[in-house]
């Protein structure tokens, strides 16, 4: 294409250009990587794209690019375990920790059940529901001889 005697093209190659996308390069990337402007490689990616816009066309290959990544740790995850566990606690919130971050929602729980427990309690003589009555040698010191 003829430039009309301003300054000669940047080559953009598209190859390299689909691909930075693909793995998430963000625009800063990609003006450095050609040496262009905001504006050359909207026009582009206009010229190049059929008319459409540079978000438009980033949000489609990067889409892309999420897909594949997803597609090679899912095959990963069945020849290694590391990935495997990261793919567990990053898609199904599993964790390490044996005491999961309390959300308020399970003290709720245990003190309501605490409080009908003790409601179905009242009134009723424990000793009675205990299966062995307390011997009268146990003063809670163990067993010691």
């Amino acid at each position: 294409m003829d430039n009309n005697g301003g300054r000669p093209r940047k080559e953009i190659n598209r190859e390299v250009f689909e691909t930075m996308l693909e793995y998430q390069a963000p625009m800063s990337e990609v003006l450095a990587r050609f040496e262009v402007s905001r504006n050359t490689i909207r026009s582009w990616v206009r010229e190049n794209y059929d008319g459409r816009t540079y978000e438009e066309v980033a949000e489609s290959l990067q889409s892309k690019g999420l897909l594949s990544l997803r597609s090679a740790l899912f095959s990963q995850a069945r020849r290694n375990a590391a990935v495997a566990i990261f793919l567990a606690k990053n898609l199904l919130g599993m964790s390490d920790d044996p005491h999961p971050v309390d959300t308020g929602e399970e003290r709720k729980e245990f003190a309501s059940a605490i409080k009908a427990a003790t409601k179905a309690l009242s009134g009723m003589d424990i000793a009675s529901i205990a299966d062995v009555p307390p011997s009268d040698d146990d003063h809670g010191e163990g067993n010691d001889g």
